[in-house]
C-alpha cells in the first residue's frame, strides 16, 4: 500500500527537533511521498531546502497566505515567482481566501489571490487553494480567472454542494483529520467526491486525525484520514490509498519520482 500526504508542513519549527524520526515514522507507515507547502516567503525557501535534501520524499509548494495578503507588494510577488520557477516547486499554494479570521482585509486578499492565480498560470503549475468561509467568492474568482492547471481545495471545509462545484471547475477535493472529527457535512462531501478527484492530506502539524487527536500532527497520520474515508465510502482502504496516491502524481505533474 502506497500513501500521499498532499498537503503538509514539516518546514514548521515544530518539527525541527525530531524531523528525521518523522520521516521515519511516515515511512514506516505507508508515506511514499509529502508536499510541503509554504504560506510565506522564508516558510516557502524552507519548503525547496527540504525537497533538495529529501527529493526521494519531499516535493514544494510555495505562495503567501491570505491571512498576510495585506503585506504583499511588488518586490515580495517578484521573489515569490523565482521561488516558483524551482524545479521541485511542483504547485502555487496555499492561497485563497480566508473571511473566517480576516486578518487580512477582503479587498487585499481577492488582490492576492488573483496575483497567485496570474503567476500560476505562467509557471504552469496547480494552486493549493485555502478558503474557509469564503466558498462564493473564490468560485466567482476561479470562474472569471481561470487556473490554466487546475488545483486542488485543500483541507476541504465545505459540503457537498461546494465539493460539486469545485469538481465542475475542474479541481480536487482534498480532505484532512477534519473529516473524522464527526462532521456530517464532511462526510457526505467526502462520499460524494467522484474517486480520481480525491485526495488526502494531515495539514501538520495541525487539525489530528482521530484516533491522534491531541498531539502533534505529522505525515504518519494521513492513514487515519484514508482509513476513515475508505470506511465511509465502503471500500477497502487500498483501494482509497491507492487512488488517492495516483490523483497527487497526476494533479502535481510528477510522471516520475527521482
Amino acid at each position: 500500500m502506497k500513501l500521499f500526504d498532499s498537503h503538509c508542513h514539516l518546514n514548521d519549527p515544530k518539527f525541527k527537533k525530531d524531523f528525521e524520526e518523522v520521516i521515519e515514522r511516515a515511512k514506516s507507515n505507508f508515506v511514499q511521498h509529502v508536499i510541503v507547502v509554504g504560506y510565506d516567503l522564508k516558510n516557502s525557501r524552507k519548503a525547496i531546502e527540504l525537497a533538495e535534501r529529501y527529493p526521494d520524499f519531499i516535493r514544494a509548494a510555495v505562495a503567501i497566505h491570505p491571512h498576510d495578503a495585506d503585506t504583499v507588494d511588488h518586490e515580495k510577488l517578484k521573489q515569490l515567482e523565482e521561488l516558483a520557477n524551482h524545479d521541485y516547486v511542483v504547485a502555487i499554494g496555499e492561497t485563497g481566501l480566508d473571511y473566517y479570521k480576516n486578518y487580512s482585509p477582503k479587498e487585499d486578499q481577492i488582490r492576492v489571490f488573483i496575483e497567485h492565480i496570474n503567476l500560476a498560470n505562467r509557471v504552469k503549475k496547480p494552486v493549493i487553494l485555502h478558503i474557509r468561509d469564503a466558498f462564493g467568492d473564490a468560485f466567482s474568482i476561479l470562474e472569471e480567472h481561470e487556473v490554466n492547471e487546475r488545483g486542488i481545495f485543500h483541507c476541504f471545509s465545505g459540503g457537498v454542494e461546494e465539493a460539486k462545484r469545485a469538481v465542475e471547475l475542474g479541481f480536487y477535493v482534498s480532505f484532512s483529520g477534519t473529516v473524522t472529527f464527526d462532521s456530517k457535512k464532511l462526510e457526505e462531501a467526502a462520499v460524494f467526491t467522484p474517486l480520481d478527484r480525491l485526495l488526502i492530506e494531515t495539514d501538520a502539524p495541525y487539525l489530528t486525525p482521530v484516533p491522534k487527536r491531541g498531539r502533534r500532527n505529522e505525515p504518519a497520520y494521513v492513514y487515519f484520514v484514508a482509513k476513515k474515508i475508505a470506511e465511509l465510502r465502503g471500500m477497502e482502504l487500498e483501494e482509497i490509498a491507492g487512488a488517492t496516491y495516483d490523483n497527487a502524481l497526476r494533479v502535481f505533474k510528477i510522471k516520475e519520482w527521482s
